[in-house]
């Protein structure tokens, strides 16, 4: 499970080997614990305090410790220093990232991602009988921009990363457009926005896209990953390539089903 810990003043440290939040409620402490073993991550905000102690315990049992700003997304983490796995893997990771292995995985993930797209409007449709006709133009319009994406050719994604991030972009320009038509009339929005959110919907998603960013990085430190060497986003100055060329894949299998 995950503890999300938000309210100020709140002190998380360590009691009887497990974890214990404690925190002021109308003038009287509260207490609450969880034990390590059942605790995956551990989310912070600001005002909240944590012990050494908690560090350790947390490290132990190897639970994510993540600082996040109020829309969700993490600031900064505490994780072991270990790599997480064999040096191996980052050097293979390196050789896809400069061949056709790295642009191969990012046609699959963007295709995919394009066709739940693409699903998603077309079901929509059945529910939404006044929109269905540009619902489905929209689909078809998004399954072009699938063509395009995965008929490309090249040595490596060098050559071709700004084509199809703006394929992406396009198709999801579309998608949001209709989304924010068909959804009711109280929470219809005008496509994406972030940082902040102009409505209700977008902040929602923005903070279900933070908490997922946090598992994404995780799970690639884990597994030996380097965070930083990417397949389609470029390599500016500490910029998690990797992590976000992974979470379009993440994002592909969960695409608003």
């Amino acid at each position: 499970m995950d503890l999300f810990i938000n309210t100020p003043g709140t002190y998380l440290h360590v009691r009887e080997a497990m974890f214990e939040v404690r925190k002021k409620v109308e003038g009287q402490v509260e207490r609450h614990q969880f034990a390590a073993q059942k605790v995956s991550r551990i989310l912070m905000s600001r005002g909240a305090a944590l012990s050494t102690d908690a560090i350790e315990l947390a490290m132990k049992y190897h639970v994510d410790i993540l600082f996040v700003k109020s829309d969700g997304f993490p600031h900064s983490r505490i994780w072991h220093a270990k790599l997480g796995s064999t040096t191996k893997i980052r050097k293979l990771q390196l050789k896809a990232s400069l061949g056709q292995e790295g642009l191969e995985a990012i046609q699959t993930w963007l295709g995919k991602k394009l066709e739940n797209q693409q699903a998603f409007l077309v079901d929509l449709g059945k529910h939404r009988k006044t929109l269905q006709d540009d619902l489905k133009e929209a689909a078809e319009k998004i399954a072009s921009l699938q063509f395009k994406i995965t008929a490309s050719q090249a040595d490596s994604c060098d050559g071709l990363s700004d084509t199809l991030r703006g394929w992406e972009g396009t198709a999801g320009r579309l998608y949001f457009q209709m989304l924010g038509k068909a959804i009711p009339a109280r929470y219809t929005f005008h496509g994406r926005s972030s940082r902040p959110a102009k409505d209700p919907f977008n902040a929602f998603l923005n903070y279900a896209y933070g908490m997922l960013y946090g598992l994404v990085e995780k799970s690639l430190i884990i597994a030996g990953i380097d965070p930083y060497v990417g397949y389609l986003h470029r390599d500016d100055y500490n910029h998690k390539s990797m992590v976000w060329s992974v979470y379009l894949f993440v994002d592909s299998q969960l695409t608003h089903k």
